[in-house]
């Protein structure tokens, strides 16, 4: 990550390129963010299956 900032603000970042169907995602007390359950539950499941690399 680079300087100036934390996992905090990088989590949805690091996330994003990653096909997350059917994955538990676990993470630690520090990730107790709204921001972070609002973006797993609006932006990775409302993802359409075709661009989830689903066959």
């Amino acid at each position: 990550m680079p300087d100036r900032t934390n996992e905090i603000t990088a989590f949805t970042a690091l996330l994003d390129p990653f096909d997350l169907t059917g994955t538990v995602v676990t993470a630690d007390a520090l990730h107790t963010q709204r921001e972070h359950a609002k973006w797993l539950v609006e932006v990775v499941l409302q993802r359409p299956w075709w661009s989830l690399g689903a066959a």
